[in-house]
């Protein structure tokens, strides 16, 4: 049987770069129409995003392989944004694309083709290729392993570090198969949370996975109505996760009945 995928996109007031990467991610991924998917979830945008959607991919929505939805946030929060996405798709793999990352040439192939490879439910993959240009965010994980961690913790602030916490509680997930590890740069686990990783396997990532859109750090924060700055809430954030490392609060989602909205 072969594996579907889906790329889980969230978006608040980003059109400007959601324009220049879903058409071209759409047309990359074509030829596996019928086995991929886009999950787009709107967060109240007010940049026109909904009308452009609608009125240029209408063949894409019809068939499915493209899926938009709206939801209401009071400000931006990204760990619920993203798993509201991640619940709403029906891959067997789940892929977070931020709006300005793009899949490349037959992306969605590529990442299927590992998971046929080293395994469908025990596999996780960081497609990052360089500190601050954007690609942290680009995890692949089986739907089965996201949900069984508790997808992204809500308790963390609106923004920062909730990827690194994400794939450090699936490192030290320990209620199923042992899981393969295929990251682009190791120390990005090891280095910031001091976990070591054994069982991985080296990815070269290839140059059509580099190409993000430049993204400030200011500029994703201008959806949160929060008066702390960012540096701030990442820290904060960062605080958090070393809090649940040394306590063992690994799976800190697990007691929600649902993620997201």
């Amino acid at each position: 049987m072969t594996l579907k995928l889906s790329f889980c996109i969230t978006c608040m007031n980003r059109f400007h770069q959601l324009s220049k990467t879903l058409p071209i991610n759409l047309e990359n991924n074509r030829k596996l129409d019928k086995d991929i998917e886009f999950i787009l979830v709107d967060f109240n945008s007010t940049d026109g995003l909904k009308d452009w959607v609608l009125s240029n991919f209408k063949n894409e929505l019809k068939s499915g392989y493209l899926k938009f939805f709206q939801k209401e946030l009071k400000s931006w929060h990204a760990c619920v944004a993203k798993n509201t996405a991640h619940n709403m798709a029906s891959g067997d793999i789940l892929v977070n694309l931020d709006a300005d990352n793009f899949t490349g040439p037959n992306g969605g192939e590529y990442i299927i083709d590992i998971y046929e490879q080293y395994g469908r439910h025990s596999t996780v993959m960081h497609l990052y290729s360089g500190w601050s240009n954007g690609s942290c965010g680009r995890i692949a994980v089986s739907k089965k392993l996201f949900f069984e961690v508790g997808g992204y913790d809500q308790n963390l602030g609106p923004m920062g570090m909730e990827d690194i916490d994400l794939l450090g509680r699936l490192i030290n997930n320990d209620t199923h198969e042992e899981v393969q590890f295929i990251l682009s740069d190791v120390s990005v686990i090891e280095d910031i949370l001091g976990l070591k990783i054994h069982n991985y396997i080296p990815l070269l990532i290839d140059a059509k996975f580099v190409r993000t859109i430049q993204n400030t750090f200011e500029e994703s924060f201008l959806n949160i109505k929060n008066k702390k700055t960012p540096e701030k809430i990442a820290l904060e954030n960062y605080t958090m996760i070393m809090t649940n490392l040394h306590d063992k609060k690994y799976i800190a989602n697990r007691n929600l009945t649902r993620l997201g909205l």
